[in-house]
């Protein structure tokens, strides 16, 4: 009698997961995640497997890395989001580092830290910071968790301002997260 309603059940999910675009999935993530699920039959997956595109089946090799663990200068003890900004020698790499609250700035071509924002004492003081982006103008934005603010400083590091405060009105934030801004 419960056999019934179980194969409706399982003919209901796959329906469900057959909705979804898993063969824009890779190979490897497929096994990782579909195979071992039980949301598919193993025919089904076999399917899925067969038809996932090469494409998206790509490994890729570590070009450069940033930083270290640790506390000292250039490195890392809780990195959180990074941004990307600029072009050639002038392309950097920003990361925040809610651990040390402050952000860690790197010349992607070469590697070398060229800053560490918001680690001096003023007004541009980090505690929390989590997210981070960078504006058309090359102003690096950072989402501060503690302060419930958004930071801002210029392409050389140096405090611009800040916005926001506590809350859930307009202008208001809880413990801000993610930022990104759009081309253009």
């Amino acid at each position: 009698a419960n056999g019934g309603a179980m194969g409706r059940m399982r003919g209901e999910v796959e329906g469900m997961v057959g909705m979804l675009d898993l063969g824009r999935l890779s190979r490897r993530y497929l096994g990782d995640v579909v195979e071992g699920s039980g949301l598919v039959s193993g025919e089904r997956y076999r399917e899925i497997y067969e038809g996932a595109s090469e494409g998206y089946d790509r490994e890729f090799d570590v070009e450069r890395s940033f930083g270290s663990r640790g506390s000292g200068a250039g490195q890392f003890e809780g990195a959180r989001h990074v941004a990307v900004h600029g072009e050639g020698a002038d392309r950097r790499v920003a990361c925040a580092d809610l651990k040390m609250g402050r952000v860690l700035i790197f010349r992607v071509e070469s590697g070398e830290c060229v800053c560490d924002v918001g680690s001096s004492e003023g007004p541009g003081k980090l505690r929390g910071p989590i997210g981070v982006a960078y504006n058309g103008r090359g102003q690096l934005y950072v989402s501060e968790w503690d302060h419930h603010q958004i930071f801002v400083y210029d392409g050389d590091g140096a405090f611009v301002r800040k916005f926001g405060s506590f809350g859930s009105g307009n202008g208001q934030f809880c413990c801000p997260q993610g930022l990104a801004f759009t081309a253009g």
